[in-house]
């Protein structure tokens, strides 16, 4: 159950990870490169969990 949400919120993170770093970080903002490297730790963090969930998936089946 939980697996699905996790493979979208990491979607979602990468989207807006990768709009913060299309916009040129708001013109070379510090702050903004800030957050694009704490969304990015959480996306990869979530997507650990997701990878975990998965597994224990399908050791069930």
């Amino acid at each position: 159950m939980y697996r699905r949400y996790t493979g979208s919120v990491v979607l979602l993170l990468l989207l807006i990870n990768g709009a913060i770093s299309l916009s040129g970080f708001g013109g070379n903002k510090a702050a903004l490169r800030t957050v694009h490297a704490y969304v990015g730790s959480t996306a990869l963090c979530i997507l650990f969990v997701h990878a975990v969930l998965g597994f224990k998936l399908d050791m069930t089946l």
